[in-house]
């Protein structure tokens, strides 16, 4: 590779001659970027440590839009209540704390609840009419609420990807 990929060869797989035009050897050469090699390049530990920083993030984000949710006065079912308290803020802390024994399945619990929570949360904060929607919500808290939110989705994004990508990494090795 030449001098400009340095630093991003984690971006970068040569692929071998193509007709991509002249490698520095005045070979033709493919260079194809692949958007997770820099997570397939990370040791298990700094995964770990990863994980755990989204969880913990999760966690104090999750606090702040309770918060926000009784001072708004928006009160869950207590089906949706039994959710948030098993599947989003405990389901994340068991999947870390199982990941000091096994790893791969502590990883997989957090990516599978934080998927569950992000469906969740885009379902009842940004899909269906109700006091839990966005838009519903008392006007002088719809701020922090929108805010917190986005952000739990966002995490929650990160989180699924993270837990869900370690197993396949961790277990299959970089390819």
């Amino acid at each position: 590779m030449t001098s400009r990929f340095r630093g991003l060869t984690g971006l970068y797989k040569h692929q071998g001659p193509r007709a991509h035009g002249p490698g520095p050897s005045g070979a033709s050469v493919g260079v194809t970027f692949h958007p997770f090699a820099r997570l397939k390049d990370m040791e298990a530990e700094t995964q770990r440590f990863t994980l755990g920083a989204v969880v913990l993030l999760h966690f104090l984000v999750s606090l702040v839009h309770g918060s926000v949710h009784d001072s708004a006065g928006v009160v869950l079912s207590g089906s949706a209540m039994l959710f948030v308290v098993v599947v989003i803020l405990a389901g994340p802390l068991a999947g870390f704390a199982w990941m000091w024994k096994q790893p791969v399945a502590g990883a997989r619990l957090i990516g599978v609840t934080m998927a569950g929570s992000l469906v969740f949360g885009l379902i009842n904060h940004f899909i269906i009419a109700g006091a839990d929607r966005i838009d519903h919500v008392a006007a002088h808290w719809r701020p922090m609420f929108t805010l917190t939110a986005a952000s739990l989705a966002a995490i929650e994004v990160v989180g699924a990807v993270l837990g869900l990508a370690y197993r396949r990494t961790v277990t299959r090795g970089v390819s």
